[in-house]
C-alpha cells in the first residue's frame, strides 16, 4: 500500500481528480507531493482553457458533401481497374496476333516442333505412370476391386456419393452469410 502512495499520479488518475472521483489514498498523495500538485494544477488550468474555446460545428450539409466525394471515388475505381485489365489482356493479344500474321512460316515451324515434342512427352509420361502403378505393392488388391461387376458398381457408387457430398458441402460453404459492412449516413 505504501508503494502505491509513493508513486506519482498517472494521467488517468489526474482525469479522475478533475472529475472528483480520485481514490482517497491517491488524494492524500496529491496533497503531500509537490510535483503531483503542480501537474494537477496545470492540468486543471488547461482543462479550464479548453472549456472556454468555442465548440466547432461544421456547416450544414458537410457530411453530405464529404460522402458525395467518397461515392465518386468509389465509383471511379472499378472503371480504372476494368480499363487496366482490358488493356493488360487486349494489348498483348493484339501484339501476338500481329506477330503471328507477320511471321506465318516461323509460327508454323514452332507449332510443328512443339506438337511433336508435346506428344512425345505425353507418351513417355503415360508409360512412366503406368509402369510405376503396376510396380506398387497395393496394385493387385485395387485391381481385384474391379474384377466383378458388383464390386465395380460399389466402387463407382462410393465415388459418386463422395463426390456429391463434396459438392453439397461446397454449396453450403458458399451459401454462408457474408459479413455486412457499415455505411456512414450523412
Amino acid at each position: 500500500m505504501t508503494d502505491l502512495i509513493a508513486t506519482h499520479l498517472t494521467p488517468d488518475e489526474l482525469d479522475d481528480w478533475l472529475a472528483g472521483s480520485l481514490a482517497r489514498n491517491r488524494e492524500a498523495h496529491l496533497h503531500g507531493c509537490a510535483d503531483c500538485r503542480r501537474l494537477a494544477d496545470a492540468d486543471r488550468a488547461l482543462a479550464h482553457l479548453l472549456g472556454t474555446l468555442p465548440l466547432f460545428s461544421p456547416a450544414a450539409g458537410f457530411g453530405d458533401r464529404v460522402m458525395a466525394r467518397v461515392e465518386v471515388r468509389r465509383r471511379a475505381r472499378p472503371m480504372a481497374v476494368a480499363a487496366a485489365l482490358a488493356a493488360g489482356l487486349l494489348l498483348p493479344m493484339a501484339a501476338s496476333v500481329g506477330w503471328s500474321l507477320a511471321n506465318p512460316d516461323t509460327l508454323a515451324q514452332l507449332l510443328q516442333g512443339a506438337g511433336s515434342g508435346i506428344s512425345g512427352f505425353g507418351v513417355a509420361t503415360v508409360r512412366s505412370l503406368g509402369s510405376t502403378l503396376l510396380a506398387q505393392p497395393w496394385y493387385p488388391w485395387v485391381r481385384g476391386l474391379f474384377e466383378s461387376p458388383a464390386r465395380l458398381g460399389l466402387v463407382f457408387g462410393a465415388t459418386t456419393v463422395a463426390y456429391a457430398g463434396g459438392v453439397l458441402v461446397l454449396r453450403r460453404l458458399m451459401a454462408l452469410p457474408m459479413p455486412r459492412v457499415a455505411h456512414v449516413q450523412g
